[in-house]
């Protein structure tokens, strides 16, 4: 048999470990709720700058090309340049038709140099008067 002073501190033990318990898990609760959110967040977060670094952004502030646009014009340069490719039939063209302007400038200056040459000289001057 128990007196009912030591059922009464008994008692009030239990309620307040029950009351611990309930506190905790409520405290817990409140720090799981925070955890989740912070861990959504970072998915968010994560998924916007895999957005951004892949196909970039045209903010002012962040304003980056992203990846997959730069590697398209990384292709693209490297088709222009391909052999074979319109450019660069266009410039073996160009560079072919400039061989005529070669021999056409050397023929030119050829020209220019015997006229100097019979212009200067004394027995040509004197001859022709």
């Amino acid at each position: 048999e128990t007196s009912v002073i030591m059922q009464t501190v008994i008692g009030v033990l239990l309620l307040g470990v029950l009351g611990g318990f309930l506190g905790t898990t409520v405290q817990s609760m409140k720090g799981f709720t925070h955890a989740s959110d912070g861990i959504d967040n970072v998915f968010c977060s994560s998924s916007k700058l895999m957005d951004t670094m892949l196909n970039g952004s045209t903010v002012p502030e962040t304003k980056f090309v992203g990846l997959l646009p730069m590697f398209d014009q990384f292709q693209a340069c490297v088709n222009t340049l391909n052999p074979g490719s319109a450019f660069l039939t266009n410039v073996n063209t160009l560079i072919n038709t400039t061989g005529d302007l070669d021999k056409q400038l050397a023929l030119a200056t050829g020209t220019i140099d015997l006229l100097s040459t019979s212009l200067t000289k004394a027995d040509t001057v004197t001859k022709a008067n």
